[in-house]
């Protein structure tokens, strides 16, 4: 049972830990979050034998809660209420029926309440049979909140009605204009009973067989009532009986269709909807029984009811929640329901991506209206607004993205139609950006990448293989496969290029030591590696400002800067220890001709910190530029003055900051996205022009490029 008011749904279950006992449970609708549960099972009652199925019902700030025995009237049982505070706890006010064995409430249908919230609900046989003293079965009962008795009725023959197992309680009762009710038995008889004077042992203010082909199980469940006529679920069809409420009769209308099992109706959207068991859901005409509607379910329980909410039918149909709309309806299906156009330079214009609208209904999808937000434009190719699409017909609209900065922009596909659950959105997402956004190329890396480039159109990628060896890949207009160059690495490897076919790659050794290696043709062929002393905790990096210096950089046993270098490419240096704490391998640049380095480290803070030196100044002190790394930085430079700094984030994508005045003032980190697993690496070829490199999570090389101002 639901209540829409606090959003909950009501249910009670039959539990066996640690005993065999009833729980009354209350789930929020929005979550699934169970807000209590109750155990309400006395002593006096077996659970057992007293089975629980008819509907609650809510009012009064409780839940009542009906109780019958179960097929073939096994075992000690009677006709139990309860009344559960819906806030759980207190104190909880019971009913039960008789002394006698049986007089269950036990149909589907359930309870009733009236305007002053009393209770109602109509008792089955008992075991007591003529002659006997009357014991409230075969009964329609009136009860306070509290669950007193106020009154009740029962049929002259109610007795014979025990004794034949001809329940008056087969249905629950209905509940009319100018305080009538409705109830009718399992016998067929129906009976108006005025709920002001319900009148006791006797049959009420009228009384007449409403199940006109049965007179053995003719009705179980629940009627429903429109206002009109009470449609009464007889087992071989519905039948409408039309009330007159001011001289208490009723009169029969119309059959409906023959059906192996009628289940208890409703009245929803203009139609009267049952289910029949062996498979379908029906619809019928109020006012003639007409089949207007018809869906195949599959299958159902007896005692089934449709439900009805938002323009829908709800039918549980075996162990499968169905849906069928109530009326002729315009389905507008959009796919796709959202569209990301990725990076797009500021001041261009995408390529454009395609919605297409279909109408899924059984009658035509009107489309009044159909607008982009943001930077996004459409055209399509639907009819001229208002555009009409017949069922099954589609339509298409082709969106792009004009982005007018650089940065994150989300924006709305809207169509506005007739269709259920109009207006219809797609989102769409873009970034202005001057990145191309990131592309995979195959890989099994276990180092982050290094890269450099000697100019226009060429890359020469570096990694550590899954056999410790350095692997080198590289692009000239396009990437070639990867190739082995035989070492024993124990960190990533670096690389600097300071002229044409001239490539240094560096990489710490087994013994902690640094280790190099070159090319002067190009990567076709490689000089055996050289070791140059050093106790590395780091991976190395090396810049180089022009033909043959190289400054290689690395981190001590002391988490210190050191470096050494060459300006020959032959003689290297000793090592020079520059004051530091760092926690992560460092990085370093030099613009072609600057004689200046600027060396970048995480510190202990995950702070990105700068340190620069000159030949006429010499090294400067370190420079706090802030952030929160989650990785070693990567830096390259595309000209004097020009610094672009890389780094992972604590949510692994990559960042970017950079400066145009030689790191006098810097803007801030921009995220670029992805999900990287390892340092980034970056290589300017030109002015405008940056790549940048990094393994993804699967250890590919992933490659993001950019070209912009």
């Amino acid at each position: 049972m639901i209540d829409p008011v606090s959003g909950s749904i009501f249910a009670v279950a039959l539990l066996n830990q640690p005993d065999i006992h009833y729980e009354l449970a209350r789930v929020r609708i929005s979550d699934g979050a169970r807000l209590f549960t109750e155990r309400f099972t006395p002593a006096a009652l077996d659970p057992t034998t007293n089975g629980q199925r008819g509907a609650l019902a809510l009012a009064n700030g409780r839940v009542y809660v009906p109780f019958g025995g179960r097929n073939g009237d096994c075992g000690i049982y009677n006709g139990w209420i309860f009344g559960l505070p819906v806030g759980g706890g207190g104190p909880v006010p019971t009913w039960k029926t008789t002394v006698h064995n049986g007089a269950g409430l036990w149909t589907s249908g359930g309870l009733a309440v009236d305007g002053s919230g009393n209770i109602y609900g109509t008792s089955g046989n008992s075991d007591c049979t003529s002659p006997c003293a009357f014991d409230f079965s075969e009964s329609v009962l009136k009860l306070s909140p509290t669950l007193g008795l106020l009154d009740y009725m029962a049929p002259n023959n109610w007795s014979n009605l025990n004794a034949a197992d001809a329940d008056l309680g087969g249905t629950g009762p209905t509940l009319l204009s100018n305080n009538l009710i409705f109830q009718v038995g399992k016998n067929g008889d129906a009976f108006l009973i005025n709920a002001t004077n319900m009148g006791h042992v006797g049959n009420g203010a009228y009384s007449n067989h409403a199940c006109p082909n049965r007179t053995v199980d003719a009705a179980y469940g629940g009627a429903a009532y429109d206002g009109t006529r009470v449609y009464v679920p007889c087992i071989d069809g519905i039948e409408a009986v039309t009330i007159n409420t001011s001289a208490p009769s009723f009169a029969l209308a119309w059959h409906g269709p023959a059906t192996s099992y009628s289940g208890p109706p409703i009245v929803a959207d203009g139609l009267v909807w049952t289910i029949e068991p062996g498979g379908t859901l029906y619809g019928l005409n109020p006012s003639t029984g007409a089949i207007t509607r018809s869906a195949s379910i599959g299958g159902a329980q007896h005692f089934a009811t449709p439900a009805a909410a938002g323009g829908l039918i709800l039918v549980a149909a075996g162990g499968n929640l169905k849906a069928f709309y109530a009326a002729p309806v315009p389905l507008t299906l959009v796919s796709p329901r959202n569209l990301d156009f990725g990076y797009q330079p500021p001041g261009t214009t995408s390529a454009p991506k395609t919605v297409t609208i279909t109408n899924r209904g059984s009658a035509n999808l009107t489309i009044s209206n159909i607008t982009t937000s943001s930077n996004f434009n459409q055209t399509n190719t639907c009819p001229p607004l208002p555009a009409v699409l017949v069922p099954g017909a589609s339509c298409g609209v082709s969106v792009t993205f004009s982005p007018t900065g650089l940065g994150a922009v989300s924006g709305t596909l809207t169509i506005t139609d007739n269709g259920v659950g109009g207006p219809h959105t797609v989102a769409l997402s873009g970034r202005g950006s001057y990145w191309s956004g990131w592309s995979r190329m195959a890989a099994s890396m276990t180092s982050a990448p290094a890269v450099s480039t000697w100019g226009t159109n060429r890359l020469d990628v570096f990694a550590r293989g899954q056999d410790n060896a350095l692997y080198h890949t590289w692009y000239d207009g396009t990437w070639h496969y990867w190739s082995r160059i035989p070492a024993n690495m124990t960190s990533a490897p670096t690389a600097v290029s300071w002229g044409l076919n001239r490539i240094d790659v560096f990489a710490r050794g087994q013994d902690n030591a640094l280790y190099h290696t070159y090319t002067t043709d190009g990567a076709t062929t490689w000089v055996y590696w050289t070791r140059i002393p050093a106790s590395m905790t780091s991976a190395p990096s090396v810049s180089s400002w022009g033909s043959g210096r190289l400054d290689v950089f690395a981190r001590g046993q002391d988490n210190a800067l050191y470096r050494t270098w060459t300006a020959d490419g032959t003689n290297w240096n000793y090592w020079e220890r520059l004051s530091a704490s760092m926690t992560s391998d460092p990085a370093a640049t030099s613009a072609a001709g600057s004689n200046r380095i600027d060396v970048f480290a995480r510190g202990s803070d995950n702070a990105l910190y700068s340190r620069t030196y000159d030949t006429t100044n010499g090294w400067q002190y370190w420079v706090r530029l802030g952030g929160n790394l989650a990785s070693a930085p990567a830096v390259s430079t595309w000209g004097v003055n020009r610094l672009d700094v890389f780094a992972l984030g604590q949510d692994l994508a990559a960042y970017h900051l950079w400066s145009t005045d030689g790191g006098a003032t810097w803007n801030y980190w921009d995220r670029l996205d992805g999900s990287m697993s390892s340092t980034p690496a970056s290589a300017s070829w030109a002015s405008g022009r940056i790549d940048l490199f990094d393994r993804g999570p699967d250890f590919a090389l992933d490659q993001n490029t950019y070209s912009g101002p």
